[in-house]
């Protein structure tokens, strides 16, 4: 379709429509799993929004700095900080986070916009949601620990989703081999509930889901057997 993606620079001076237009058509020139090379030094940050987003900034016509190209924004977060859509570009509709310019953009873990819909389903279903940060932003990584401390067991809810979610290696979603059994093993082990519903929900995606949910359906008691079967008669359906 032909969409009109607009933004309203930081200095709220509106370039020239057609340049911002054509500017937003674009495409989005990053790519999942490849790092951006966002430079450390925060004076050298300017050259790279330059090289990369051909971001400009004074001159009128020029395009606006925080116009992202190939994004359709499908959630604002505050403080300038979105979701968004990829719709033009080689990372087409994948989901990414943007930060102005704080911090180069970055990709959600699910292959599409489906799937990262499901995941923050989970999240709300297995109580994970951070009492701080109740948006989007929680579907990418977002360390709120100090460095080196234990997990809490809506961290360890977020990362058994996160590992269900990021992909099985064949370009779905769905828990790699390794993460799969990590995820059954906290399903056993686990004394956080959120943790346990958590496991059946990333066990749930991907190749295998069917039979890892006969399982769990078979083997384990209360509420993650009960949302196993629960999960697999919606598949059935």
């Amino acid at each position: 379709s032909d969409l009109e993606v607009h933004r309203i620079p930081r200095s709220g001076v509106l370039r020239r429509p057609l340049e911002l237009k054509d500017h937003a058509r674009g495409p989005f020139p990053l790519v999942p799993g490849r790092d951006p090379g966002f430079p450390e030094d925060p004076g050298a940050a300017g050259a790279w929004w330059w090289e990369v987003f051909g971001w400009r900034d004074g001159a009128p016509g020029e395009c606006s700095t925080g116009l992202f190209p190939g994004l359709l924004m499908i959630g604002e977060l505050g403080c300038g900080y979105a979701l968004n859509l990829v719709f033009n570009g080689d990372a087409r509709g994948r989901v990414v986070c943007t930060w102005n310019s704080e911090g180069p953009p970055l990709f959600a873990p699910e292959p599409d916009l489906p799937a990262w819909f499901e995941t923050w389903l989970d999240l709300l279903l297995c109580d994970a949601v951070h009492p701080v940060w109740r948006g989007p932003v929680l579907r990418v990584r977002l360390p709120r620990s100090a460095p080196g401390s234990p997990l809490d067991g809506g961290e360890r809810a977020r990362e058994a989703l996160l590992a269900g979610a990021s992909g099985d290696g064949a370009g779905g979603d769905g828990p790699a081999p390794a993460a799969a059994d990590a995820l059954e093993a906290a399903l056993r082990t686990d004394a956080d509930p959120r943790v346990r519903l958590a496991a059946v929900c990333a066990l749930s995606r991907g190749p295998g889901a069917a039979g890892r949910l006969r399982g769990i359906a078979s083997t384990a008691v209360g509420d993650p057997a009960d949302l196993a079967r629960t999960l697999l008669a919606a598949t059935a359906r």
